[in-house]
């Protein structure tokens, strides 16, 4: 205001800052940031809003007040901690949410605990409401994964994310972050989300906006609010300023405000980091919303913290079950004769013409209706659906199932490419001046790659240059991590002269991800949490937090119980944070000796996360490559050393990181090269089948890591180790120069024959040594090479690869170019005869073949085998396949054969005699309750035994769509590990090869084994007649130390009465009749 009377100015100043809004803000040092505050505050004394947005705050504030009501009327004395008393909290948040879309703001990141989470959900995030009244019934959730279940936890923790359309037409992105009833433990994680999403948006703060939601008694006793103010303005972790907003309704629980601060406010920590602090009456609604709007544009000027004092009460107790009475009878009996927030403000705005009664009273009955329609719809709903957390920026990562953890991707790299990135970030700048010890450590280190001798720090080094060449982005934070605690790592270089930073990892290639390291401030709690809320957001990154010894982890024990250990089990939510705790026992005192493995150990359970201690630089550099190229993210926790980092016989060499063998499973350490798909010296795309390798149990193709020229260092039929160096990839070197295509009529030197001429070339063409070639042709390496199912129908079909003209890639014979060529009616070649003479012929065996042989040996040799037979009437089930088989297949797609009904029967004679579904582990028995029936199917390759899961749960239908399934694969050598692992009980039917009768071999660790037979037709006595039956001899063979005779005849005997009698598999193995009377 300009010049005036003293008491106009006093009343001036009054109105300003004596009414509904107090500030706080002298104690900023920065003129231009008090003089902002001064002329925002002073010169709009009072709200002014039109009529329009005085409606939309009414509606807003109805809707906070509705919501609770029909909660409270509807699910009587059911926790939801209500926001009565603060419902200014809503049309506030409404108001930012519409002001920051038209200012920039893409999305908005909060962090609140439970007390109003609900109305804030339903009326802010949109979350339907139906889905809300969901949870309050008590369904179950809907199912996470097939192989994982979801715990789920109290409708008041769960994240959500969900955007908004608001008002102006542009699109806002919220997100709620799921946390747990520790108070204030959200705080860090919700910085982490932000400054994630910043570094997305290209460094963009004000795009992002993080929304703290604090209750007066936590803001004031936690000690992990100050730790995250004082991290807000530093490099690594600032994020543009958070807007705090306290809900205070002067009550912690029980406990009295007088008792739970010394200070005079609870927002009195914000003064540390010098925040301005809003101070606002709950009861006047357009100033709480004035005061938001406020704050917002100065965190968006200029990028610090601010806080709003929302000075309010809580209506009922601690939650809706809670006698408030006890402990605040006073209080309470103010707080019942109070008029809500909603009541105050329409009476305002009736008196001021803005709305009237009967008008206020139509827009509280239509969304009263809203909600009962939500509620009706809720009632239908059979299962709880859980949005996952930041469901988008997983969207191409999956949850890990209980196999996941039993393969290992390639994490292999090219040599020379390792050489290469080793020298670039051991090489200094020239136009830089740096330390001479400096100097020596790089100069070092640049000997140790001639020297192929790696230390711990080059291991880790390479471990995050390979994953920066690859695309991924790395950022490290703790305390002293630039150098590292024992000063090994050097990450971060500075100039003698100036200080000035340099970070040799960032210089590697113009198209790296980007590579960031920061010295934390000294703290665990905070730091940890804002690094496991950047991994949240983050998935693609590698995100490491690291402690400065490892026994500090313990300061931060919070977040590890709440969120590490937990999250995915209770929120349905992955992370991929990975933890460095420096350990060992080197007689260094008490202190700094542990990092309290023990502690971790614990915390395992249900593939929650992975704990490592390692000892090589190779060990580290897999380990880290493996975080990243698994297609799940799981918490990481690695122990690692401190004599370690500079001992000399913890070394590696280059070729322990070079490209692979690859482990395809945890039992599995020899693999066959089968096949090699190229030559040496070719050309080879990234993941290009470059060859294939069998193992024990399947075949498999191996892909290239990386484009470049490839030098095969293993043959055709070696057997390797998995771990083994069998090529080198050279990618420096240049894609062959694609020729150009020939004119049509200079296309070839061959006269062009006539159309019936050309047809029978291409299905019948001659041996390979007189195939016509083009002038201008070349010998290419898939010349003649046949892909698995190809071979598998030349196999079938006694066609060589000479017959065959190659119509895939670069000549590769394809399974249709068999087909085509029999179809044209080309003869197989005949079979060779005895031929006269007494040569031998000396063939290897194969990987599955060897491993085959061992087993079956040593199953004689370490069981106590024995073998039970029976006899069967296959007629009922012939009867009934003959009567349904048509109608079975138009229903379901799939034929209605025999092993359907045996691995039904099957299935509930486990369950009558579970010591047949068991297995021996040491002195212990371990009885399955599920049934996983392996099949065995005979490949061209050998014995392969896959797994038909959950059996016991199948339709025949199910099971016979499985098993063909499953027969497919394993014969077209297409089967994977997973596929054949964990099988509880074994099928096999020797009878399709025409056997009559024969002694099946257990399938080890299992304990039993059914063997099937011919169906043959023999007169039997039936009824003192003699009739001609369909029938098979049963065998089961079964380990004697673990299943008694009397077991396994009645197993037998049961699975006989089972087959005889089908339709009793439809009445868990009991008929009819029996399950009528209640037998």
């Amino acid at each position: 205001m300009g010049p005036a009377p003293l008491k106009d100015i006093i009343s001036h100043l009054e109105k300003t800052y004596c009414e509904s809004i107090g500030i706080e803000y002298n104690y900023i040092r920065n003129p231009q940031r008090v003089s902002w505050i001064r002329e925002n505050i002073e010169l709009a004394n009072r709200p002014k809003f039109t009529d329009e947005e005085k409606r939309i705050i009414f509606n807003m504030l109805n809707r906070a007040t509705s919501f609770e009501q029909f909660l409270q009327k509807k699910f009587v004395g059911q926790k939801r901690f209500s926001i009565e008393g603060g419902e200014a909290l809503i049309p506030a948040l409404h108001a930012l949410v519409q002001r920051g879309s038209r200012l920039g703001v893409k999305e908005i990141i909060v962090g609140m605990a439970h007390r109003g989470r609900l109305n804030v959900l339903g009326n802010i995030f949109k979350k339907q409401f139906k889905e809300i009244f969901s949870e309050f019934e008590g369904k179950e959730y809907e199912e996470y994964d097939a192989d994982k279940e979801f715990d789920g936890d109290v409708k008041y923790h769960l994240g959500f994310s969900n955007e908004v359309i608001t008002e102006s037409g542009e699109p806002v992105h919220l997100t709620l972050s799921p946390n747990p009833s520790h108070l204030e433990a959200v705080d860090p994680v919700v910085q982490g989300i932000a400054r994630a999403k910043i570094d997305n948006y290209l460094k963009d703060e004000k795009a992002i906006l993080p929304i703290l939601i604090h209750g007066d008694a936590a803001i004031a006793a936690q000690g992990i609010v100050y730790e995250v103010l004082q991290m807000s303005q530093l490099d690594g972790y600032r994020t543009g300023g958070t807007i705090h907003i306290v809900i205070n309704n002067q009550v912690g629980f029980t406990t009295n405000y007088l008792d739970a601060r010394s200070s005079t406010y609870c927002t009195d920590v914000g003064k540390t980091t010098l925040c301005p602090v809003f101070h606002v009456n709950g009861d006047d609604i357009e100033a709480v919303v004035q005061t938001i709007l406020i704050a917002f544009e100065y965190r968006q000027k200029f990028g610090m913290d601010v806080f709003i004092d929302l000075l309010c009460y809580r209506k009922y107790g601690h939650n809706e079950g809670d006698e408030p009475k006890f402990t605040q009878p006073k209080l309470y009996d103010l707080i019942a004769n109070h008029p809500n927030p909603r009541e105050i403000y329409l009476k305002q705005i009736i008196e001021e013409g803005i709305i009237k009664q009967d008008e206020a009273d139509q827009i509280i009955t239509k969304f009263g209706e809203t909600l009962e329609k939500n509620l009706a719809a809720s009632k239908k709903m059979k299962k709880l659906e859980v949005m996952q957390f930041l469901k988008d920026t997983w969207k191409d990562l999956s949850p890990a199932g209980p196999n996941d953890f039993d393969q290992s991707p390639d994490t292999s790299f090219d040599k020379e490419k390792l050489v290469e990135l080793a020298k670039k970030f051991n090489t200094l700048p020239e136009d830089k001046t740096f330390f001479r010890k400096l100097k020596k450590l790089m100069n070092d280190r640049l000997k140790m790659i001639e020297a192929d001798g790696l230390d711990w720090a080059m291991g880790e080094l390479l471990a995050y240059a390979t994953l920066l060449e690859e695309g991924f982005d790395v950022r490290i934070s703790g305390q002293d991590c630039e150098r590292g605690t024992f000063s090994h790592r050097h990450a971060v270089l500075k100039t003698e002269d100036s200080e000035e930073e340099y970070l040799p990892l960032n210089h590697l290639s113009d198209k790296q991800g980007d590579f960031s390291i920061y010295n934390s401030l000294l703290s665990e709690y905070a730091v940890l949490g804002f690094d496991y809320g950047y991994a949240f957001a983050s998935p693609q990154s590698l995100t490491v937090w690291e402690a400065q010894f490892g026994d500090f982890f313990n300061g931060a024990q919070i977040l590890i119980d709440q969120f590490l250990s937990s999250a995915e089990d209770k929120w349905r939510t992955m992370n991929g944070l990975v933890m460095y705790l420096p350990h060992g026992y080197e007689g260094m005192g008490s202190e700094h000796s542990s990092g309290r493995m023990e502690r971790f150990l614990q915390l395992c359970a249900e593939d929650n996360m992975q704990v490592c201690n390692i000892t090589t630089p190779a060990n580290f550099f897999h380990l880290l490559r493996r975080q990243m190229h698994r297609n799940f993210r799981k918490p990481l926790i690695v122990f690692t050393p401190k004599k370690l980092l500079r001992y000399p016989k913890a070394k590696s060499k280059m070729d322990e990181l070079a490209m692979k063998v690859p482990s395809p499973g945890e039992s599995i350490s020899e693999v066959e090269i089968a096949e090699w798909l190229v030559a040496d010296g070719d050309y080879v795309e990234k993941d290009q089948v470059i060859a294939e390798v069998d193992s024990d149990k399947a075949t498999l193709e191996l892909p290239a890591e990386v484009a470049g020229v490839i030098t095969l260092k293993a043959e055709e039929g070696d057997a390797v180790a998995v771990g083994d160096v069998i090529c080198l990839i050279d990618t420096e070197a240049e894609p062959p120069v694609k020729k150009e295509e020939p004119k049509k009529e200079e296309a070839t030197a061959v006269p062009v024959a006539k159309a019936e001429e050309k047809e029978a070339i291409v299905a019948a063409p001659e041996p390979a040594s007189k195939k016509p070639v083009s002038s201008g042709a070349e010998k290419n390496y898939a010349d003649g090479h046949a892909s698995p199912a190809a071979k598998k129908k030349m196999t079938e079909e006694g066609v060589s690869a000479n017959q065959i003209q190659g119509s895939g890639k670069n000549g590769r014979i394809t399974k249709q170019d068999v087909v085509g060529a029999m179809s044209a009616g080309f003869p197989a070649e005949s079979a060779a005869g005895w031929g006269g003479t007494r040569d031998t012929e000396h063939k290897k065996m194969s990987v599955l073949r060897r491993k085959v042989a061992e087993r079956l040996v040593g199953v004689k040799n370490e069981t106590a085998m024995l073998t039970t037979f029976n006899e069967l009437n296959m007629k009922p089930i012939m009867d009934m396949r003959t009567k349904y088989k048509e109608v079975f297949k138009e229903n379901h797609g799939v034929g209605l054969g025999f092993m359907s009904f045996f691995t039904k029967a099957v299935t509930e004679a486990l369950h009558m005699f579970p010591t047949v579904n068991a297995q021996i582990d040491g002195k212990e028995m371990v009885v399955h309750h599920y049934a996983d029936i392996g099949i065995a199917v005979s490949s061209p390759k050998g014995l392969m035994v896959p797994v038909v899961r959950n059996a016991e749960q199948m339709s025949l239908a199910e099971i016979e769509a499985e098993i063909k399934r499953l027969a497919i694969k394993a014969r077209d050598g297409k089967i994977t590990i997973d596929e054949m692992q964990g099988g509880t009980f074994t099928i096999t039917n020797g009878g399709v090869f025409g056997s009559m009768m024969s002694t099946p071999i257990i399938n080890p660790p299992q304990s039993a084994i059914l063997g099937m037979h011919n169906i043959v037709q023999r007169p039997m006595a039936v009824n003192g007649e003699v009739q001609i039956l369909p029938m098979m001899y049963l065998a089961l063979s079964y380990d004697h130390r673990i299943i008694d005779g009397k077991e396994s005849v009645s197993f037998l005997v049961k699975v006989k009465e089972m087959l005889e009698n089908p339709e009793n598999m439809i009445f868990g193995g009991k008929s009819p009749a029996e399950i009528l009377l209640g037998l």
